[in-house]
């Protein structure tokens, strides 16, 4: 059974007693309502009462890229417990310090959360490439959500 990683599927095996892990690459996209899908995503436990997931100040650099069919490209982890916060990633990137869970728990936006979750086969960023996967019926990826 595969472990994982921030969503990526790893494969492991032992050398010398260590366990070596090779992440697989691929993309995400997901569909969201446009008022909250360029907003920084946090995960939470099923209960939506508890934080699995903040993201640092430094990681949250390039947001989402529009798609097609309201699709929108991951640059951050997007899985079914994904919940958007009303940080912008401008603003959530210019943080000095990660934010606490009970800071960011008070900048969730009730409901907000990706309506579609699809795994891309393979890591991709051409945008007319995934758009035409899209158009497509998305062949080969895995659907999330």
């Amino acid at each position: 059974m595969p472990n994982t990683l921030m969503g990526a599927p790893r494969e492991h095996q032992m050398v010398d007693s260590t366990m070596r892990f090779t992440a697989r690459s691929y993309s995400t996209i997901y569909k969201a309502d446009s008022d909250y899908a360029c907003k920084v995503p946090v995960a939470v436990t099923q209960s939506g009462n508890q934080l699995i997931y903040i993201p640092s100040p430094a990681s949250v650099t390039t947001a989402p890229i529009q798609l097609c069919d309201g699709y929108w490209l991951a640059t951050m982890p997007i899985n079914k417990q994904t919940i958007f916060t009303d940080y912008d990633y401008d603003e959530y990137s210019q943080l000095t310090e990660t934010p606490t869970a009970d800071q960011v728990l008070s900048h969730i936006i009730d409901g907000a959360r990706p309506t579609a979750i699809v795994r891309l086969p393979q890591e991709m960023t051409d945008t007319t490439e995934i758009n035409q996967l899209i158009r497509d019926g998305l062949p080969g990826c895995t659907i999330i959500k």
